[in-house]
């Protein structure tokens, strides 16, 4: 028994000098070992709070680390506990990303990185974690939640019409240096609307054009969440041709929408007159037309002429001898605007430099064809510039055939 007892004695006082030899290996307490430090930074367009954003938007943060005891070794992020795939990731300091980002030996002792990553393109609530590691495996973490919601943009309903004001709706005309009005409803989406810009063609329109104080026009009030009706007095372009005129409406978010017309600005054609031609083989004074007038008793010698019937082939039957066919006379030259786009058709055209500019992107003819030129639209439009230089557009509108006589006609709409 004495000697079982003194063995116990000599283990204990063993277990006593191995427990003391360990806690003396290093000389620290591992429960006072420093981890590192992460946190959101302050600064122009990056977020430190939980935010709501639309779904796929990116968004940015300023990361600011330093090491404890240990140096630092890399950034984690993860979106709900997953890490977040490097191709939704920019590093302003790196390219390309990764996921873990190593800290390169610059940054071992501390770092400060704006990073801008691509939001989760689902509508739900994400929270975002941002995890440093340093070299001895301890880890710091930085979170903030992202909300997404629907990419709602305002939205603009029309270009609306108002007889008091005159506002347009649809592409009109007007004398050069005169005024027009456009007016435009919006109502928001998810975020406010902020404000109206008038453009012409892709330029904000100079504020000395328009009835407004600015361009762009803040809005305020009410304005915010919905609108209508808001018009702006908008003085023309100088010169002769046409412009697209918008109002474009931008929300909080940046979003845009836009309503507009184009505006045409030239010499307004004053009417259209219906004239008549009739077949120079046809009784006396006939087969000339006076275009200023569209008077059929003009006859296809008359110095008043300015286009002519070609008259008939004698070789052919009376019911099928007229030739149908017109030129130009005394001077004028005729050519053919069926070749012009949809925009220099006649009904089309309401200024007179549209006519002009119709002549000169025609294809000169000595005759039009022989061909029904009611029947098939695509033979039935002319221009023609006279001695004087005065320009008309010419349809033919109907074509009056006889069978035993020579009293076909013609029937014209002319615009000068």
């Amino acid at each position: 028994m004495k000697n079982l007892s003194l063995f116990r004695v000599l283990f204990l006082a063993l277990a006593v000098f191995a427990i003391s030899s360990c806690g003396e290996d290093d000389g620290t307490d591992p429960s006072t070992t420093l981890p590192p430090t992460i946190t959101f930074l302050d600064g122009v367009d990056v977020i430190t709070t939980d935010t709501t954003l639309a779904a796929g938007e990116t968004f940015t943060v300023n990361i600011s680390a330093a090491k404890g005891d240990n140096e630092l070794l890399s950034l984690t992020i993860y979106e709900d506990d997953v890490q977040v795939d490097f191709s939704r990731i920019t590093f302003a300091h790196t390219d390309p990303a990764n996921n873990p980002q190593t800290v390169g030996d610059a940054n071992v002792d501390a770092l400060d990185w704006t990073i801008t990553i691509v939001a989760h393109d689902d509508e739900r609530v994400a929270t975002y974690d941002f995890e440093i590691t340093d070299k001895a495996q301890n880890r710091a973490n930085a979170v903030l939640d992202v909300n997404t919601v629907p990419d709602v943009a305002p939205t603009v309903f029309e270009v609306n019409h108002s007889v008091s004001m005159g506002c347009f709706t649809v592409n009109t005309t007007v004398e050069a240096g005169s005024s027009f009005c456009l007016s435009v409803d919006a109502t928001k989406g998810d975020f406010d609307l902020a404000t109206v810009t008038v453009y012409e063609n892709n330029d904000i329109v100079d504020v000395s054009r328009l009835d407004w104080a600015e361009n762009p026009y803040t809005l305020v009030g009410d304005e915010v969440t919905s609108f209508m009706n808001l018009a702006a007095q908008i003085t023309a372009h100088s010169s002769a041709g046409t412009s697209e005129y918008r109002m474009v409406v931008t929300d909080a978010n940046g979003e845009e929408m836009e309503a507009g017309v184009f505006v045409s600005v030239g010499t307004l054609i004053d009417d259209v007159i219906v004239g008549a031609l009739l077949n120079a083989a046809g009784p006396v004074n006939t087969g000339g037309c006076d275009l200023n007038t569209g008077n059929e008793n003009v006859g296809s010698n008359d110095p008043l002429a300015d286009i002519k019937d070609e008259g008939i082939d004698t070789s052919l039957p009376l019911d099928q001898n007229w030739k149908q066919q017109i030129s130009g006379t005394n001077g004028s030259e005729i050519r053919s605007a069926n070749n012009l786009q949809e925009g220099f058709k006649f009904d089309n055209i309401a200024l007179k430099e549209e006519i002009i500019a119709a002549f000169d992107n025609s294809d000169p003819i000595t005759t039009t064809n022989a061909i029904d030129l009611v029947s098939n639209p695509d033979y039935n439009q002319f221009v023609v510039r006279n001695a004087a230089g005065e320009y008309f557009f010419i349809k033919i509108t109907n074509v009056n055939k006889t069978i035993d006589n020579n009293d076909d006609s013609y029937t014209l709409s002319i615009k000068q």
